[in-house]
């Protein structure tokens, strides 16, 4: 939870949080990464790309929805007809 100013209390020091890395410094080469961080399953990578083999141009995936179970699914997650053309 996010308090505003009246609520957050004494206050030694505010940094917007687009200001953070220009404050430490950050550049490329102190993020510690490694490239790609995140890979596919071998399988599932050969599946969607033989399905998606015929679909010429450009393709763009949405992730709409997490975890019905999630008690804040309803403030994170669109429905799936809110995409479909009108």
């Amino acid at each position: 939870m996010v308090a505003s100013a009246g609520e957050a209390g004494k206050i030694d020091l505010y940094a917007p949080l687009m200001s953070l890395p220009g404050i430490f410094q950050t550049t490329l080469a102190t993020i510690p990464s490694e490239i790609p961080y995140l890979t596919p399953d071998p399988d599932l990578e050969k599946m969607w790309r033989k399905g998606l083999a015929a679909i010429e141009g450009f393709r763009i995936g949405i992730a709409w929805q997490g975890s019905h179970c999630y008690n804040g699914d309803r403030n994170r997650s669109i429905l799936l007809r809110s995409f479909a053309r009108w």
